[in-house]
């Protein structure tokens, strides 16, 4: 399995995240009586944006299962999350007209970067360690 696998993958399951929670956030709207709330573009585009990091991880915890837990990969699957994030970040900021520089613009995307983190500590306790079978 290639890269451009794991990237479609991934890119399909976001997709589903994306379409999940536009249904949701229009149910909510609905549900909350703010009718106009239900289809507005910015929270269609929030939503989107939102997801930007998540597909990065998605697709980081595929080529973790498809190639192992392998230092290099990691570090480089860590550095486009953290990058993908900032980006999601950014792209918010500019989406409520707040682009500004704090410190935890710079914080923020770590988060991502520590979940995928999780996600690679489990796989190698799961598969490659006698941790769970022991």
């Amino acid at each position: 399995m290639g890269v451009e696998s794991v990237a479609k993958a991934a890119g399909i399951a976001v997709l589903a995240v994306i379409c999940g929670g536009i249904f949701l956030g229009v149910v909510d709207s609905v549900l909350s009586g703010r009718f106009g709330a239900a289809v507005s573009p910015s929270q269609i585009q929030y939503t989107a944006i939102s997801h930007i990091s998540t597909a990065a991880v998605m697709a980081s915890v595929l080529l973790v299962f498809v190639r192992g837990v392998e230092t290099e990969l990691v570090a480089k699957a860590s550095g486009v999350i953290y990058a993908a994030s900032f980006f999601e970040s950014i792209l918010r900021s500019l989406l409520r007209s707040s682009l500004g520089v704090d410190p935890g613009l710079f914080v923020r995307p770590l988060y991502s970067v520590v979940t995928f983190l999780g996600y690679v500590v489990a796989f190698y306790v799961l598969f490659e360690t006698d941790i769970v079978s022991g």
